[in-house]
């Protein structure tokens, strides 16, 4: 088939949720110039949004880049304004590109990394956004075009509310259809025929874009469409199936998600949908099942005639709260004898480990954008349900789903088993299907087979055409498809999918797109650069006009292995960890690189790096770091905390715990962004006894910012402290997959295993940091002071449940360590410098300066990077009080909403039967602070 007549198959369905954004703490920072480009080939779409944001204060600002994106969308591109000039992106693994990305940042250089995150919403931080300047960044996306009766549709979602600098669009369309049709209150383009494409363009300066983008194209029925491009074709296919019905079920179960990601469902949708459904069976029993975190309500009722207006009451007075944890839901599936189930849920599970393992047709309906589709196709795959998703799909489609029998393609075959096809499994087809290919041979045959599971309704051909188009997404869509069909297995194909990610330059489960300013970056870290400084690139590794040195402890902790005297300033490092780089001195001036020698690591014994106004400062500690004994000449007294949130006050006269429930419902909407209100109100509520409602508005920490690693490790905390051990190991685990570089995430996971009595892990994973390891990857950064913590801790571990491990991992460990006092802080930032002072009876300080006292006192190696952890012990205590004390120096990137917490757990007789544990969780404010914590009487 003619390429020129393919477009008249497509249906464009934009169905992201908004265009990118960057957040500053709750608000959106606006947008001054926007140009957004829409090219559809066949039915491929790639829309860019070319963005500038405008900082209009004074100050310097930080902000999250957000890019929610639909099924099937796909990011294939981001670039960065730097020094007036747009810099491409490239494909890195995920932990490199933190490692890269996080190491620059302590240099005072702010590199971008934007990272797929779950739901295929994607991230980056963003800084600086210069005051009273500009950010310029652009992104784009790819989509596989939806089929519809009614034609083409091009939906662009504009709402904004204040005017802006400029605004273009271009759309070019390549068909030979006849032109767009423009909606009535959409944007005023007029198309004009160029060719093979129709394109409009639309510019104002000074514009009020509040009108969206919307357009029909005229679309063919039943038509189908193959394309190529260099080695790789696409395939659509539009079908209208004869489709055999359901039977109608008598009996029904609906799990409906209450959790707060669902509170922006689209419920209209939803319950119209319901409508029809109930009018068309007409009689049967729902069994519902409202849930989040736990199971909140369940309900029975008799629909007759189609009436289910008490059933459409419960649904529409739901309250969103809380966490989603699917497993809470096990007995309620495993026990019913339905075969029909409907879930409601945007599939973001965050409280277990689940796996569905449904007897009954389960149809996942979904309308939220952020969502796990490929959870919600996975739980479809095996029995006769369907996925239903609202965001992409009308109200008459969806209901055709549910009333008629899953039509498939069964089967894909060729005449050339060199051949890659993807997808290799579809769900249901309703109006068509889309498949990708590479390795093919000119004439070569494509056969389809469609039906109901093994009966073969219909078999259609195609012949692979000698034409060709100058279109370069082709290869992205076969990636994208075939990276998603080994994400299916994406453990055990790890390392084909970032190989796959890096070549093509898309991302992955296992992959990121990096920004970085200095070409010496890129070859540090061994990370292909983009175009522009290939050259650049390729002249550093081979130029010998002159040698510039790098450290590579520059993103390692000065603790690592290097030992100073009384005075001495970090100026050079020891010959064996030099790195020699050869480099053309007209690629980066020699004196600029020298520079590189002189710099101190910006985290030391005697150097904290410290943002003030959003600028990154060094401040010298004001300790005394002489060995001499140290007495303690302060006050002590164990600081009083009081809490005077305004927020706090209104409960105090609250007489209920429904009453309490009740007013931070209504409250929760100014607050709830803020990490330190969920937790202050989770306080209130346990102080009151309130401990159901209590969890349930904690577990929103998790809910509100998906993949947050700091939320989750507060999360963590507060589970530790009330004992919550099986969910403590499921918040570790997460954060561990998050931070596999950070040999705190094993240390954390190993002592949560510990609990539950997975003893055989804990030593694991301990042994693990303490053997290197975990350092054995490039470029992972080195704790000295975590090593012997480990140690202790795995000691512990042999010296109280030696018979449960079964295999020692190492005999030395099974030496007995046992303390009468031990103190360890853990805090939830990175980059956050925290020091413990013990003040003991004799007035002895012990800490970081002074690391020994007279009694037996030691103090752990500081900890000025990553997230802790510090250490005291103390294996004679002598009688008297113990303070426990914290010096706070600040952290790099503290935020009003996502606050400092750390976490002091307290150990009397440690590595003992009488062993006994005392977690405090406190939020820190105000940098260079000391507050005393606590005291132990002995």
């Amino acid at each position: 088939m003619n390429f020129t007549i393919i477009a008249v198959l497509l249906l464009f369905k934009s169905y992201s949720q908004e265009i990118p954004f960057i957040k500053v703490n709750k608000e959106k920072l606006g947008i001054s110039t926007l140009k957004v480009d829409v090219e559809v080939y066949g039915n491929i779409a790639t829309t860019t949004y070319d963005m500038l944001f405008f900082n209009p204060t004074n100050k310097i600002l930080e902000g999250e880049l957000n890019f929610p994106l639909g099924e099937g969308q796909d990011v294939v591109r981001l670039a960065l304004e730097i020094n007036g000039h747009l810099r491409e992106s490239v494909v890195v693994e995920k932990e490199l590109g933190r490692i890269a990305f996080e190491a620059v940042v302590r240099r005072g250089v702010d590199p971008v990394l934007l990272e797929k995150v779950t739901g295929n919403n994607y991230k980056a931080r963003i800084y600086p956004i210069p005051a009273n300047g500009y950010k310029r960044i652009v992104l784009a996306f790819t989509q596989k075009l939806q089929y519809q009766d009614e034609g083409q549709e091009i939906h662009l979602p504009f709402n904004f509310n204040k005017v802006l600098d400029k605004f273009r669009v271009h759309v070019a369309v390549f068909t030979e259809a006849k032109k767009p049709l423009v909606k009535s209150n959409s944007l005023d383009l007029k198309f004009t025929k160029n060719q093979l494409s129709y394109t409009a363009l639309f510019e104002k300066e000074n514009y009020l874009l509040n009108k969206n983008l919307d357009l029909i194209i005229p679309i063919q029925k039943n038509n189908s469409a193959i394309i190529r491009s260099d080695n790789y074709f696409y395939l659509s296919q539009q079908i209208k199936p004869e489709y055999e019905l359901r039977d109608k079920p008598k009996s029904i179960d609906i799990f409906w998600d209450a959790s707060y990601s669902m509170r922006n469902r689209d419920i209209e949708s939803e319950l119209k949908l319901l409508d029809l459904y109930f009018s068309d069976i007409q009689n049967l029993t729902v069994n519902t099942t409202i849930f989040s975190n736990e199971i909140l309500e369940k309900y029975k009722f008799k629909i007759n005639n189609g009436n289910w207006n008490e059933l459409r009451t419960v649904l529409k007075t739901v309250v969103y709260d809380g966490a989603t944890d699917y497993c809470k839901l096990e007995d309620s599936i495993n026990n019913s004898k339905n075969k029909t189930m409907f879930f409601f849920t945007d599939l973001m599970n965050n409280l277990s480990e689940w796996e569905s393992n449904f007897k009954a047709n389960v149809f996942v309906v979904n309308s939220i954008s952020i969502s796990n589709h490929e959870l919600a196709r996975k739980i479809v795959k095996n029995n006769s349900g369907d996925y239903i998703n609202l965001k992409k799909i009308k109200i008459e489609e969806a209901l055709h789903l549910l009333k008629y029998k899953k039509y498939e393609l069964i089967a894909i075959e060729t005449n050339n088993d060199k051949t890659e096809i993807y997808p290799k499994q579809f769900g249901s087809i309703s109006n068509g299907i889309n498949i990708s290919g590479s390795n093919f041979v000119k004439g070569q045959i494509i056969k389809l087979k469609f039906g109901y599971k093994n009966d073969v309704q219909k078999v259609l051909k195609y012949i692979i055409p000698s034409e060709t188009i100058n279109n370069g997404k082709l290869d992205k869509i076969f990636v994208n498809n075939k990276i998603k069909h080994l994400q299916k297995n994406k453990e055990s194909n790890k390392e084909e999918i970032i190989s796959l990610s890096k070549k093509y330059n898309v991302i992955s489960d296992f992959t990121s797109m990096i920004v970085l300013d200095d070409v010496r970056d890129y070859l540090k870290y061994n990370i292909e650069p983009p175009v522009d400084l290939k050259e650049a690139y390729e002249q550093l590794k081979k130029s010998k006009d002159s040698i510039i040195v790098f450290r590579n402890v520059l993103e390692r902790n000065i603790d690592d292995d290097i030992e100073l005297n009384e005075g001495e300033e970090i100026i050079g490092i020891e010959e064996d960890e030099i790195e020699e780089i050869v480099i053309n001195p007209s690629i980066v001036p020699v004196e600029a690189a020298k520079s590189e020698l002189r710099r101190p690591n910006l985290q030391s014994r005697r150097m904290v790096r410290e943002r003030s106004s959003q600028d990154i400062i060094a401040a010298p500690r004001s300790e005394d770091v002489s060995s001499k004994k140290n007495r303690y000449k302060g006050s002590l007294k164990v600081a009083v905390i009081n809490n005077n949130a305004k927020y706090l006050q209104p409960y105090s006269n609250l007489k209920s715990e429904k009453a309490y429930y009740n007013f931070y419902l209504k409250q929760r909407e100014n607050y709830v962004e803020y990490s330190a209100y969920l937790i202050d109100i989770y306080d209130l509520f346990i102080k009151k006894g309130y401990a159901t409602y209590a969890n349930r508005i904690l577990s929103n920490l998790i809910e509100l910012d998906v993949d947050n690693y700091e939320k989750l490790k507060v999360y963590a905390y507060k589970l530790e402290k009330s004992k919550q051990n099986k969910l403590t190991v499921i918040v570790y685990k997460m954060i561990l997959k998050l931070r596999p570089e950070d040999s705190q995430s094993y240390r954390d996971l190993a002592l949560a295993y510990q609990t539950i009595g997975e003893f055989n892990k804990a030593a694991e994973l301990l042994n693990y940091i303490i053997s290197g390891e975990i350092y054995k990857k490039s470029h992972r950064r080195k704790f000295s002071g975590i090593n012997s913590i480990s140690k202790n801790e795995i000691q512990q571990l042999f010296s109280i449940n030696k018979k449960q491990i079964k295999e020692p991992i190492n005999e030395k460990y099974a030496a007995k360590t046992n303390f009468d006092i031990r103190v360890v802080i853990d805090w939830n930032h990175n980059d956050t410098d925290m020091d413990l002072h013990i003040i003991e009876p004799t007035l002895e300080e012990c800490y970081y300066g002074h690391q020994s006292t007279e009694i037996g006192g030691k103090m752990s190696d500081d900890m000025t990077q990553g997230f802790g952890p510090e250490e005291y012990t103390l294996k004679k205590a002598k009688k008297g009080l113990y303070y426990i004390k914290v010096k706070y120096y600040g952290d790099r990137y503290q935020k009003i909403e996502n606050p400092t917490f750390i976490k002091v757990t307290i150990f009397r007789d440690y590595g003992k039967k009488n062993e006994t544990k005392e977690i405090k969780v406190i939020r820190l404010s105000g940098k260079s602070k000391d507050y005393i914590l606590a005291k132990i009487k002995v």
